[in-house]
């Protein structure tokens, strides 16, 4: 007769509650596992067109010896706002730094010359740069020099696959501390 029996749950409430649940679990895996250590924020790797190339150190509790790289996505764009919120600081860095600091890695989440103002290869190089202070100021960071990966979320994670694929020119000494 098209009614439905008084006591089966609506099929829209399902989708509520399972839409809060999965939000639920995402705060519970933020708020839990923002992983015990320290974080040296602002660290400059570099200098190009006057701005400074900054990036956040996140050191584990128990270091393992190794380090990350990560880039979080942007699209490749960066606000040009004055407070525009850095692309170290986004979304993808929140959520992977607490497992991976928390298993140990050194985490060096970097921000890069991003469109409007800068065009290819600027992040590119950036992301380079990054690379060769890691390595170089490797013992300082107590990490092995060999050791050193890579992640990235989006066009970040398509900067990490250069990086590995893309002939790095030896022009840019490391900077150190």
């Amino acid at each position: 007769n098209g009614q439905r029996a008084t006591n089966a749950p609506p099929i829209c409430s399902l989708g509520i509650l399972l839409s809060a649940m999965w939000r639920l679990s995402l705060l519970i895996l933020l708020t839990i596992s923002s992983a015990p250590g320290r974080v040296e924020e602002n660290v400059v790797y570099g200098m190009r067109s006057g701005l400074a190339l900054l990036m956040d150190v996140h050191y584990p509790e128990q270091s393992n010896g190794r380090g990350i790289v990560f880039i979080p996505g942007s699209g490749w764009h960066a606000p040009l706002d004055y407070d525009a919120t850095p692309l170290k600081a986004s979304g993808f860095a929140k959520l992977w730094a607490p497992p991976l600091v928390e298993a140990g890695y050194t985490l060096f989440v970097i921000n890069h010359r991003a469109a409007p103002r800068f065009q290819h290869p600027a992040a590119l190089e950036d992301a380079q740069r990054a690379v060769r202070f890691v390595r170089a100021n490797a013992e300082l960071y107590g990490i092995d020099p060999e050791r050193i990966g890579g992640v990235g979320g989006s066009s970040g994670g398509h900067l990490i696959a250069m990086l590995g694929v893309v002939d790095a020119p030896g022009t840019l000494p490391p900077m150190t501390l």
